[in-house]
């Protein structure tokens, strides 16, 4: 009676408007009538619950403003390390000698600083602050090279602003509900196939032309994202999982 959906495929979006677009087309033909109101309540409300909560992962200001920061120091970051390697070269041999130092004291970090994680970075350039103002020998070259204080400073505030921000977004996601998305989704497909099981039951008990309606609705809707899957599987080439 119903076509297999590729229900375990459907990206968060896509899950929960297939399961307002189901809830609709039983709404619409009365879940009284067709036998199936307490099934079709408890999908309601599944439906309710993770549309509340798949709204934070639509968009967040502060992971809007953490991708802001680190790009901001990662800038800050490249223009010291270009900025000291452009000393290297200085026809003035202690500015010369005094980058060299500096250089060579980035790079016992490691290389790729601004391809780290957030967190990794953000250790790293703490350190690499640190050790510039606490080290003798490097303070010394730092004041050697006009501007590099001001670097120095500007990549100090942003990764400050960005530890900041990240541990704001921590506290956030803790205190998201502890039903997580992909465990709610779980639980909807349960209630979903339950739903089309009674739907499927009440049709031959009753013989009722109006359940034959309600499946080519529901079908539409399954073929319609079905298609929507099939077209990104066909793009990526990840085989996509059969499942109702």
């Amino acid at each position: 009676m119903f076509i297999a959906a590729l229900i375990h495929n459907f990206r968060n979006s896509e899950f929960v408007q297939f399961i307002k677009n189901i809830l609709n087309i039983v709404g619409s033909h009365d879940p009284e009538l067709l036998n199936v109101k307490n099934v079709y309540d408890d999908l309601s409300a599944l439906s309710s619950q993770i549309s509340e909560l798949y709204k934070p992962e639509t968009g967040s200001d502060i992971t809007q403003e953490i991708q802001e920061l680190d790009e901001r120091r990662d800038r800050a970051f490249t223009g010291i390390y270009r900025f000291i390697d452009a000393f290297s070269y200085h026809f003035d041999a202690e500015k010369r000698e005094a980058a060299t130092r500096l250089y060579d004291a980035i790079l016992l970090f490691g290389g790729g600083v601004a391809r780290l994680n957030y967190q990794a970075e953000t250790s790293t350039i703490a350190g690499i602050i640190n050790k510039f103002r606490t080290d003798t020998d490097l303070v010394e070259a730092v004041a050697k090279i006009e501007g590099l204080a001001e670097w120095l400073n500007e990549m100090e505030e942003a990764n400050k602003l960005f530890d900041e921000a990240y541990l704001k977004r921590v506290k956030e996601e803790a205190a998201k509900p502890e039903v997580r998305m992909a465990d709610l989704r779980k639980e909807i497909i349960g209630v979903y196939r339950a739903l089309l099981q009674h739907l499927e039951a009440n049709a031959i008990v009753s013989g009722n032309d109006s359940y034959q309606q309600v499946a080519k609705e529901i079908n539409e809707v399954i073929e319609k994202y079905n298609r929507v899957v099939e077209t990104r599987s066909s793009t990526s080439g990840t085989k996509e999982e059969v499942d109702q």
